[in-house]
């Protein structure tokens, strides 16, 4: 069986998973373009949970967590992920962590079961930019272009301040509808995109995507700390063997009966 996986924040790289009765092996994919924009100086830790809430029918809402990751940031903008990447029903679970350091310019897979350190060089990240827009009122949707009754109209509200998980977040949301006929639909299609965002953490605290084809699908951080991480956890443990990556790898590990 093949599975795929894609980026998101927080998250370990692109890989391919083959699952067999007495093994599991993965295939990691190189990191690519430029990393994310280094946050120094707001250390945090925090589980980022993946939602995803489906309406039947009937109305009947099913609500699945589809993957729950730790994620760390010291001081100088070093980040580890820790995270399940596939597990089976008798309990027996494969977890990766991965370290990305743009101090050294290096991105690391540590492979737990092996003791391996799978790295890389990367790219330099780029000098966080903060992106202005155009002032708007608090609650108020911004002035919509005229639909050509064709392509889907989009329009963006700022959200008030509120606290979430012990820090303080804005919000905005995009609206885009989609206009009777544009996919076949004789009903116009109304998706939305919210984000909350920490100005003190320079990170987003929670994401929503809404869609009515897709049902909704939910990005957010629990459980945050504001204490500075543990350093030895953004480094390489001494007992690891490194290999230096360049590109894809292949990772192979025993799955243990419980």
């Amino acid at each position: 069986m093949a599975l795929g996986c894609s980026t998101a924040l927080g998250q370990i790289s692109p890989f391919t998973l083959e699952s067999k009765a007495d093994k599991v092996t993965v295939t990691f994919y190189a990191p690519r373009g430029l990393p994310a924009p280094t946050v120094t100086g707001a250390p945090y830790s925090a589980d980022q949970v993946k939602e995803n809430v489906q309406t039947l029918a009937d109305g009947t809402h099913v609500t699945q967590t589809r993957s729950t990751s730790h994620i760390m940031r010291d001081s100088q903008g070093r980040t580890r992920t820790e995270r399940v990447i596939t597990r089976d029903p008798n309990g027996w679970s494969l977890g990766v962590s991965e370290i990305r350091d743009p101090v050294e310019g290096l991105y690391c897979i540590l492979d737990q079961q092996n003791k391996v350190a799978h790295r890389f060089a990367t790219p330099a990240a780029p000098t966080p930019m903060e992106v202005t827009r155009p002032p708007a009122q608090v609650g108020t949707a911004s002035p919509r272009a005229q639909s050509d009754g064709v392509h889907p109209d989009t329009s963006s509200e700022k959200l008030g301040g509120q606290m979430m998980e012990g820090v303080m977040v804005e919000g905005e949301r995009l609206t885009t509808t989609y206009p009777v006929g544009a996919q076949g639909n004789d009903r116009p299609i109304v998706t939305t995109f919210e984000a909350r965002r920490s100005k003190e953490l320079n990170t987003d605290v929670i994401r929503k995507i809404s869609d009515p084809r897709s049902g909704e699908e939910t990005f957010k951080l629990t459980k945050i700390e504001r204490t500075e991480p543990d350093p030895a956890l953004f480094q390489i443990p001494p007992d690891y063997t490194i290999m230096d990556e360049k590109g894809s790898f292949v990772m192979t590990v025993t799955r243990h009966s419980l």
